[in-house]
């Protein structure tokens, strides 16, 4: 569920140190690890984690359809700019960067446990 109002993302990002990622991502990471998968309708994510991800490998190396909506949700500045792109991709294209989104915070969690060991 995204929040309704304004983040004070300043004071949020503070309770969020040690993850090798910029602020506003160690924000949605850490809200993604307890669940809360801030990019995404609350709707989205259930049906996306109720389908198996049938992607292969070479679907995934071809990313070039999401290219430009990738590139333009890492470069908002904030939750809603994100959410507003996302949004605005069809059902497919919202579930392909979902199953990468998930990837990437197995990726980040790995990251994240191998540097505090």
């Amino acid at each position: 569920m995204r929040p309704s109002s304004t983040l004070l993302e300043n004071l949020i990002q503070q309770n969020y140190s040690g993850v090798e990622l910029p602020p506003l991502w160690q924000v949605i990471y850490q809200e993604a690890m307890r669940g809360h998968h801030l990019l995404f309708k609350r709707s989205d994510v259930e049906l996306f984690e109720s389908l198996k991800s049938t992607y292969e490998l070479t679907e995934l190396a071809s990313l070039s359809h999401i290219e430009e909506q990738v590139m333009e949700l890492v470069c908002c500045n904030d939750l809603d700019s994100m959410a507003r792109v996302i949004d605005g991709m069809p059902i497919g294209q919202r579930h392909l960067l979902f199953v990468l989104y998930q990837r990437a915070l197995k990726m980040w969690r790995s990251y994240s446990n191998e540097h505090m060991n």
